[in-house]
């Protein structure tokens, strides 16, 4: 066994519906080894990164033990020796290859510059994520985001939180949604940031009409709609009724997309695209059986 490459594992493993099949099949042969590690925290300093943790038990049970989410949110540790910047970067290097493909990064309020761009120097390209939860400290937070969304085949997941993320970053949310497509479909989470127009909405239909393949969901809590604007382009209807659910079906393809404005704080907008003949469920007759009548 331990002469199987962790590339050929980690394929195999993800041939399962994890959410249907290896989920509840954790909960009956859980084990000592999959116990939860704290595997690195991360404290801002004066002058770089305070880090503290503890991976002993990971780097020991390599050859199966998997880091699930790394965080940099504070905590009181005990018993942990702390690392400097350079030794913990090492430290993270050397696992970087036991990050599954469910991995999870969470970069909250708490961090700063310096911690995000200690991950982004320790995870370089090789880690693949699945999830990111990030706030904005500078480049170093655009520069993570980018290596992620246009290296992890993995990822499905981003939420970027709060008002002082640039409008350059629009054209990264862009390309994260269009890798969406049946069987793999991607959310956009856009929690207190004021970036969307309704232009770039309409940006995004006119994509779904001429491709007809788009399979994301795009979620903003604010936003710099105009409901006018998206009534005189056909999105809503001309008597704007906030909350209301519409749906519009392709004109070629098996895709519909589906607009939820809500009054004053936001909007949610979702393309989905036939995925029967598949290996997994068909999202779209799963959720919307009605709409997928073509």
């Amino acid at each position: 066994m331990d002469s199987v490459p962790y590339a050929f594992i980690d394929s195999v493993v993800e041939l399962f519906d994890g959410r249907r099949t290896l989920n509840p099949l954790a909960q009956e042969v859980k084990h000592p080894l999959w116990k939860a590690n704290e595997a690195l925290n991360l404290f801002p300093k004066k002058k770089g990164v305070y880090t503290v943790g503890d991976l002993g038990p990971i780097r020991k049970n390599r050859r199966f033990a998997r880091i699930i989410e790394i965080t940099d949110d504070f905590f009181d540790s005990e018993d942990i020796d702390p690392q400097e910047d350079e030794e913990a970067t090492k430290l993270l290097e050397a696992v970087v290859s036991q990050f599954e493909s469910s991995s999870r990064l969470n970069s909250t309020i708490f961090s700063c510059l310096e911690t995000q761009q200690f991950l982004l120097n320790s995870l370089a390209e090789k880690a693949r994520l699945a999830s990111i939860y990030l706030c904005y400290f500078g480049q170093a937070s655009l520069d993570l985001l980018e290596r992620q969304i246009r290296h992890s085949p993995f990822l499905k997941s981003v939420t970027l939180v709060y008002r002082n993320w640039p409008e350059s970053v629009l054209p990264l949310i862009t390309t994260f949604c269009l890798k969406g497509r049946p069987g793999h479909p991607v959310t956009m989470t856009l929690h207190a940031c004021k970036l969307v127009s309704g232009s770039y909405i309409q940006n995004l239909f006119k994509l779904w009409q001429a491709n007809g393949n788009l399979h994301f969901s795009l979620k903003s809590s604010i936003a710099i709609v105009d409901a006018h604007q998206l009534t005189d382009k056909g999105i809503l209807n001309k008597q704007i009724q906030y909350r209301s659910e519409h749906y519009f079906k392709h004109e070629t393809k098996k895709s519909v997309a589906y607009f939820k404005l809500h009054e004053h704080i936001g909007f949610t907008l979702k393309f989905y695209t036939c995925a029967c003949g598949l290996s997994r469920p068909c999202t779209l007759k799963e959720r919307y059986p009605n709409l997928h009548e073509f």
